[in-house]
């Protein structure tokens, strides 16, 4: 998979989230939250190249390198959904979603 391939998976699942804010658990989403997604599986097939076999792979992620990653937007995001603030929630999605939009990734091996 390359990056522009792991860019669009990424951006299917944050999509299939933003769909089911409302429809689904909160509960359940929070674990979809936590969920490996295509920019983390990239990342994770460097580390394999690389033979890191400890750490955190998210040094190697391209968006963790260009944008600061999704760590905190996913915190944010967890702790909207348990307090069941549906709208923050979606607001954080459809951010990170334009952030993943907006990531260059044509080049980047």
């Amino acid at each position: 998979m390359d990056w522009t391939e792991a860019r669009d998976r990424s951006l299917d699942q944050w999509r299939t989230i933003l769909s089911s804010i409302g429809h689904l658990d909160p509960n359940e989403l929070v674990v979809w939250t936590h969920s490996a997604y295509g920019l983390c599986e990239k990342a994770e097939e460097l580390a394999r190249d690389e033979g890191q076999t400890t750490g955190s792979v998210c040094r190697l992620c391209l968006a963790w390198q260009r944008q600061g990653g999704c760590l905190e937007a996913r915190e944010r995001l967890e702790a909207a959904l348990l307090a069941g603030d549906l709208e923050e929630a979606r607001e954080i999605v459809r951010g990170m979603i334009a952030d993943l939009e907006a990531l260059e990734v044509a080049g980047v091996q």
